[in-house]
């Protein structure tokens, strides 16, 4: 114990010459023993903050996880109701639907403008109360060019193998919002989306967990009959899929919170 009692006394010592004379006048051996001591006590900082992060379980999975697919063509430029685009009312919707739904895992991914070359990265990857993230994107857009409405889709489905927190989700959905029903740039859309589900599950069980929800914003009867078969062949392969086409923003409105509260997980 004395000599604990030695180390004390030096170093309260210290610290006092250290606040009366500053640390330019400080011997060379108790510059030494400060810096010392400083890095000891932050080293053993470190080693307790990682020791309680590895004690600490990781965090649950999401329940929920929507990969947002958004149509940036240029027939998201066509007035909404009150909104000057189409794109603005799904903007809207898309902010608020993220500030209502903190604990889903929402991913965002713009098509359209041009045609696809392959896998990009998604404009928002799956995260958890990422409502500032997805608003400055979405603020970012503006809709003009090429409709490319398969590629979009199938980059989406791959996000849920890309990204474990769209993947672990109990329930998985894809939103597709598009001003338009055509696909400029793939001939057969079905084949395409086909390709990209191809042995897709989402979370490796046998039974496909992903579910489709396409909001086709006032478009042609043709367009909406399109969206309509697509869904029927989706349905055949035991996908849940759904088409909605609102006219107006408040019919937007509600099939977008029709679709959150049946497919959001109670418990």
């Amino acid at each position: 114990m004395p000599e604990r009692r030695g180390f004390r006394a030096r170093a309260r010592a210290t610290i006092g010459r250290l606040r009366r004379n500053g640390w330019r006048r400080l011997p060379a051996r108790e510059k030494l023993a400060v810096i010392i001591g400083v890095l000891t006590v932050f080293s053993l900082s470190i080693g307790i903050i990682l020791g309680v992060r590895q004690l600490l379980p990781d965090p649950k999975p999401p329940r929920y996880s929507v990969l947002i697919l958004m149509d940036t063509s240029r027939s998201m430029q066509q007035p909404f109701g009150r909104y000057k685009t189409k794109l603005e009312a799904v903007r809207a919707q898309i902010i608020d639907y993220a500030r209502k739904r903190p604990d889903s895992a929402i991913g965002l991914r713009f098509t359209g403008g041009s045609c696809s070359k392959g896998y990009s990265e998604p404009a928002v990857a799956f995260d958890r109360d990422n409502t500032d993230e997805v608003e400055a994107a979405l603020l970012g857009t503006r809709p003009g060019g090429k409709s490319d409405f398969a590629s979009g889709l199938s980059e989406a489905v791959n996000d849920f193998d890309h990204y474990e927190k769209g993947g672990s989700a109990r329930v998985q959905s894809i939103w597709a919002f598009l001003g338009s029903g055509d696909d400029q740039c793939s001939v057969n859309v079905y084949r395409a989306i086909e390709i990209a589900l191809d042995g897709f599950t989402g979370d490796g069980s046998d039974d496909p967990q992903i579910k489709f929800d396409f909001f086709s914003l006032r478009t042609s009867p043709g367009e909406a009959a399109r969206l309509k078969r697509l869904v029927t062949r989706l349905k055949r392969d035991n996908y849940e899929a759904y088409v909605m086409t609102p006219t107006n923003p408040a019919q937007l409105t509600e099939d977008v919170e029709n679709t959150s509260q049946r497919e959001t997980p109670s418990s």
